[in-house]
C-alpha cells in the first residue's frame, strides 16, 4: 500500500534588521557583556553609550565639548560651527565673532580661532603686565581701574568708550582714585556718562582729609566778586564766584569755608548739606534764600557757633557766595560779611581778607 504525503510549503518574507549581529531595530538598547557596556541601534549601527570607541559621535576639542555631526579632527577648535549641533563651552557661541574682521589703521585680519573674540580679565596693572607677548590690538578689562585697555604694540592704553565715563565725578572721586593725589587741577565729569562733558577744577586734597573742590574763591588784598560767572575757577590765586556745570555729592555731603579771619583753632569750618536744597549750591547762579535746616554744623575748629540758617545773597553790588549763622551774626561767611559782624569769612568792606568755599 503506498502512502502519499503532501508537504504544504509557505513563503514567508524574510525581515531585514536595522542593526545586525545581533539583530536590532533602530532605537533598541541592549548590554554588551564582552565590553561591560550599554549599546542603541542607530539604524546602522550599533553604538556605544560611554562615548569610547571608533563609533563614538561625542568629540572633545581643547577646551571644549561638542556634539560632532561631520567627521572632524579630535582636539580642535576650527570646526564648521555648523558642525556643533550641541555645545558646552559657551566660548563657541562666540564663533560668529571668529571670523570679524578686526582693523588695526593698518590692515584688516580675521581672527581664526574663538579665543580672540574673548576680552581677558585681570585683577590690576600686575596682572596685565604679567600678560607673556601680549598681541597687537589684544583688550583686557582691568578691575583695578574699572577700564578696558588695548595693547598697541608697545605698550597697553586706556580704551575710550561709549556711554562709560572713567573720569571721576568730583575731587572726592580723584583722591579715592588716588590716596596720593595732591592739591592741584584735575579733570572731573560732574554728572557721570552721558550728561555734561568733563571740566577742570581745582581740588584741596588736604584739609579735613581732603577730597574738596573749589566753588567761590576771593584772595586777599582783591575786592569781593559781585557775580558768580558758568565754569570752574581752576587758579587758587584768582578771586572769582563760580558756579559749576554739574556736580555728584559724596555718600555724606560737605560744604567747606575757609577763611585767614577766623577765631577759632584752624581758619577753617565745615557743614553737613541737609536737603536737596543746600546741595544745589555749588551749581546755582545767583539767588536769595534764608532757610533753617538746610546745614549742619560738622567741625568748626573752635569757631563760633552763631546759628545755621543760610544765605545766599545778590544784591546792592554785593554777591553773597554764603552766609550761614543766625541773626545779623555768621558762623561763616564769604564775600558777605560786614563790618561789625563776628565769625570766620570774609568782610566785604576789608580787602585784606581772604575767603573760599568748597565741596565734597
Amino acid at each position: 500500500m503506498i502512502r502519499y504525503v503532501l508537504f504544504l510549503i509557505c513563503f514567508l518574507p524574510i525581515h531585514a534588521f536595522a542593526c545586525t549581529n545581533p539583530a536590532g531595530e533602530e532605537g533598541e538598547q541592549f548590554y554588551n557583556a564582552t565590553e561591560n557596556v550599554m549599546t542603541f541601534c542607530n539604524g546602522t549601527n550599533w553604538v556605544r553609550m560611554d562615548g569610547q570607541g571608533d563609533d563614538q559621535l561625542w568629540q572633545a576639542g581643547n577646551d571644549m565639548i561638542f556634539y560632532q555631526t561631520t567627521p572632524a579632527a579630535v582636539g580642535t577648535n576650527t570646526m564648521n560651527p555648523a558642525d556643533q549641533d550641541l555645545l558646552v563651552d559657551g566660548r563657541a557661541l562666540a564663533a560668529s565673532l571668529a571670523a570679524a574682521p578686526v582693523n588695526d589703521n593698518s590692515t584688516s585680519v580675521t581672527r581664526g580661532t574663538v579665543q580672540d573674540a574673548i576680552v581677558m580679565v585681570v585683577d590690576d596693572d600686575a596682572g596685565r603686565n604679567a600678560i607673556a607677548s601680549p598681541v597687537t590690538g589684544q583688550i583686557v578689562f582691568n578691575i583695578s581701574s574699572n577700564t578696558l585697555e588695548l595693547f598697541n604694540g608697545s605698550q597697553w592704553m586706556r580704551v575710550p568708550t561709549l556711554g562709560l565715563s572713567t573720569v571721576p565725578r568730583s575731587c572726592a572721586e580723584v583722591l579715592a582714585a588716588n590716596p596720593a593725589a595732591v592739591d592741584g587741577v584735575y579733570q572731573i565729569d560732574g554728572d557721570g556718562p552721558g550728561g555734561t562733558a568733563p571740566f577742570d577744577v581745582y581740588c584741596d586734597m588736604t584739609t579735613d582729609g581732603g577730597g574738596w573742590t573749589l566753588v567761590d574763591n576771593n584772595t586777599a588784598g582783591s575786592a569781593c566778586f559781585t557775580s558768580r560767572q558758568a565754569g570752574a575757577n581752576t587758579d587758587i590765586n584768582v578771586t572769582r564766584g563760580s558756579y559749576l556745570p554739574a556736580y555728584t555729592w559724596s555718600e555724606y555731603p560737605q560744604l567747606l569755608v575757609k577763611s585767614n579771619n577766623f577765631t577759632g583753632s584752624v581758619g577753617w569750618v565745615t557743614f553737613a548739606a541737609l536737603t536737596s536744597r543746600a546741595q544745589e549750591y555749588p551749581t546755582a547762579t545767583t539767588e536769595t534764600t534764608a532757610a533753617e535746616g538746610q546745614w549742619g554744623a560738622d567741625d568748626l575748629n573752635g569757631n563760633t557757633h552763631q546759628g545755621i540758617n543760610d544765605w545766599i545773597y545778590n544784591g546792592g553790588g554785593n554777591f553773597g557766595s554764603v552766609w550761614i549763622g543766625y541773626g545779623s551774626q555768621p558762623t561763616a561767611a564769604c564775600c558777605y560779611h560786614a563790618a561789625g559782624q563776628t565769625g570766620l569769612g570774609t568782610y566785604n568792606s576789608n580787602v585784606a581778607n581772604s575767603c573760599s568755599t568748597w565741596v565734597r
